[in-house]
This record gives C-alpha cells, structure tokens and sequence, in this order.
C-alpha cells in the first residue's frame, strides 16, 4: 500500500490511439501502519483503443527529483521517440532492460543501469556462483 502527495500530469494532445498520460508524485509505502522514505515516482498509463481501459504499464521510483517532460508550445506533453539515443535507455529498451534484471538479478550487466529495488533485483533470489569446471590433468 502506498500514499500519494499531490501528482503532476503530463498529458499529451489528443490523436487516437494509444491514448496515454504521465504523472509524476511522491510515493510512500505504508508497512504494518508504519510510514516508510518517500520517493519521487513517475507512472505511465496508457489505453490502447477506445475499448480498452487505462492500464498502468510502469512505475519508476527514482532517487533524484524527476526530470521534466518535454511540453510543446501547446502546453501538451510530447512523447520521446521509441529509439531516442539521447538518453541512458531508450524508450523501446526500458521494459526488457528491467526483465532482464527481474529474471536474473543483479548479475545481469543490465543491472548497471537499473536500480536496485523490489520490483527489479528484488524479484530474484540471490544465486550461488556456478563452480568452475575442473580439467583433467594433462
């Protein structure tokens, strides 16, 4: 369970589908009735037709104050490009990026760009280092 502070929103003008929208809060998880660190959040939810519902496809703490969203002229929010290099993921790499971290934890190279957290190295229990190989002797 989580409590909010006051969320921004950043939404884009409007153009069919998939409709989607931002927002960025502080978050805090509630544990046993106790209050843990609030962390700066960003959420992206997204409906992919008019007969879909809003589903909430990711959340991002961060443990820096969140960056801003780019806004056109309009005050709308603009989307990245998928394939974007001007940042340390690309948009289209983002999601496997974090699996591949969730499937393998922290040994995954991935990791070095992925927090650590619950829903990241957290999902893999620690695993035990493989022995090497002994070869016969020559």
């Amino acid at each position: 369970m989580y409590r909010y502070g006051t969320p921004a929103y950043d939404i884009p003008a409007p153009a069919g589908y998939p409709q989607w929208f931002a927002v960025t809060v502080l978050r805090t998880p509630v544990v046993g009735g106790h209050l843990g660190a609030a962390v700066n959040t960003i959420m992206l939810f997204e409906k992919g037709s008019a007969k879909k519902v809003w589903t909430l496809n990711i959340a991002a703490a961060l443990d820096r104050p969140l960056p801003p969203v780019a806004a056109g002229r309009d005050g709308y929010a603009v989307a990245a490009p998928l394939t974007d290099g001007s940042v340390l993921l690309r948009p289209d790499v983002v999601g496997p990026t974090q699996a591949a971290v969730a499937d393998e934890g922290a040994a995954n190279p991935s990791a070095a760009v992925i927090s650590a957290g619950p829903q990241t190295t957290g999902c893999t229990p620690p695993r035990p280092r493989r022995p090497e190989p002994t070869r016969p002797a020559a």
